[in-house]
């Protein structure tokens, strides 16, 4: 968990001191530094979103606390990730290379029969196989996202074109989207338990754990899809806590930055938690279920 942790770190702090350079310029030691001790200034931030070009300019006031979230989340489901500002792209494409190299030595720690090797070298064992799962992961999330859901809603607009309740549009555009994220559920599930299974049956190819997978989750839904959403829901009431006490652009002082910055680093910490509790208990899960259908 420290070294999840400490590497997402490494990876945003560059980003980080690039947007935080482009602020201190712009505020310099005017009044604008003063008042932002106080509360957010809405004017000067206008002048800076009107100048400001590159990462900087992704800088916005719905950075601050749980809106940092809320942005991420908004973008997934509107499958916009792809079109952030480059760096940004690049940077949530090496996070997802870091968890993809960390879980390859995270689930071997987790099976029943765990064997001696250390977690470097079933890295290097088992990386290729969670690399490649990952990818054909990918060009389905994209498929979805790009074609099945740009589809759907160029055709409910065409369906919805001369209705003027909007409760209606709202419903399908509701319903387009449920449909979509079911089956990227659906994809999550199965190709976790592939990448488990890829450890638990080994040696075992990437083609027979995926479909050793898609007999597993669909054998037994109650049990696969309902452990995912026991852990969804727990990670929500991490989420939701940390909205809590969070602070938001309240005065300011050393002491409410660094307070701001430790419950960052906290809830952080508890999400590396959570994702690990995700990775042990659908491996207990397989193991178990694979010993009953012996």
């Amino acid at each position: 968990m420290l070294l999840a942790w400490a590497s997402s770190l490494a990876l945003v702090l560059p980003l980080a001191l690039v947007v935080g350079e482009a602020i201190h310029d712009s505020l310099g030691h005017g009044f604008s530094a003063e008042n932002l001790r106080v509360g957010f200034d809405s004017t000067w931030y206008t002048n800076f979103a009107a100048k400001t070009r590159g990462l900087a300019a992704s800088f916005s006031p719905t950075i601050i606390g749980i809106g940092a979230i809320l942005n991420g989340l908004d973008a997934t489901i509107r499958g916009e990730l792809l079109q952030m500002h480059p760096a940004l792209v690049c940077a949530g494409l090496a996070y997802l290379a870091l968890w993809v190299l960390l879980s390859a030595g995270l689930v071997p720690r987790y099976t029943a029969t765990r064997s001696n090797a250390t977690f470097a070298s079933d890295v290097v064992r088992f990386f290729p196989r969670f690399a490649l799962l990952t990818v054909i992961a990918l060009g389905l999330y994209g498929a979805l996202l790009l074609g099945l859901l740009s589809g759907l809603e160029h055709e409910i607009e065409n369906i919805t074109r001369e209705t003027i309740d909007e409760r209606i549009h709202f419903a399908w555009i509701l319903a387009g989207h449920a449909l979509v994220w079911a089956l990227l559920w659906c994809i999550s599930i199965v190709f976790d338990y592939a990448k488990i299974l890829s450890v638990v049956a080994d040696p075992c190819s990437p083609r027979r754990a995926l479909l050793g997978a898609v007999r597993l989750v669909f054998g037994r839904p109650m049990a696969t899809f309902g452990l995912s959403a026991t852990l969804g829901l727990l990670g929500l009431v991490v989420l939701l806590v940390y909205a809590v006490v969070t602070p938001g652009a309240s005065p300011s002082s050393w002491l409410t930055v660094v307070l701001a910055f430790v419950l960052g680093q906290v809830f952080l910490l508890a999400r590396i938690a959570v994702r690990c509790l995700f990775w042990s208990s659908q491996t207990a899960l397989a193991e178990t279920l694979r010993s009953h259908t012996r």
